[in-house]
C-alpha cells in the first residue's frame, strides 16, 4: 500500500503542477483580451499545431472583425478550442491580444478555464485517493 500512496502522491502533485500552468495560461489569456464578434470569412488548412508528429490536418477560421479602435481585421485563429465546426458566414465570439489585433482566438471564452478545471478536478481526486490509502493502511 506504501508504494500505491506514494504513486497517488506523485500523481496529485504532477496535476497540480499541470492546474497550476492551466491556471496562468487561462488567466494571461482572459486579461489580456478584448471580446467581440467576428465573421468566418475563410478556412486555412494546415498541420496541427499540437501534434506535429502525427501532422493532422486541421481547418483553421478565418475571421474578420472590428477592433475597439473600429479598425476592420482580418486574421486566422491561431488559438483557440474549437468545440465545433464553424461555417463560413457565421458570426462568431472573438477574443484578441490587447497589443496584438492578429493574435486571435474564437469561441466560447469560458472553453478557455475548461481545460483547467478539469486537470484540477483530478488533482483532487488523486489527493482524495492517497489519503484514502494511507488512512487504510493506517489501519
Amino acid at each position: 500500500m506504501r508504494s500505491l500512496t506514494a504513486l497517488l502522491i506523485l500523481a496529485s502533485v504532477a496535476t497540480f503542477l499541470l492546474a497550476g500552468y492551466y491556471l496562468i495560461e487561462a488567466w494571461r489569456i482572459t486579461h489580456n483580451t478584448v471580446a467581440t464578434r467576428g465573421e468566418v470569412i475563410s478556412f486555412v488548412v494546415k498541420p496541427s499545431q499540437n501534434n506535429v508528429a502525427r501532422a493532422t490536418m486541421l481547418r483553421y477560421p478565418i475571421v474578420r472583425f472590428k477592433n475597439k479602435t473600429g479598425d476592420t481585421i482580418t486574421a486566422t485563429a491561431h488559438l483557440g478550442y474549437y468545440l465545433h465546426q464553424y461555417k463560413v458566414g457565421e458570426h462568431v465570439p472573438v477574443l484578441y491580444h490587447v497589443h496584438n489585433s492578429n493574435h486571435v482566438a474564437i469561441g466560447n471564452p469560458i472553453a478557455i478555464w475548461i481545460r483547467f478545471v478539469l486537470v484540477f478536478i483530478a488533482a483532487l481526486f488523486f489527493t482524495v485517493l492517497a489519503c484514502v490509502t494511507a488512512m487504510t493502511r493506517n489501519k
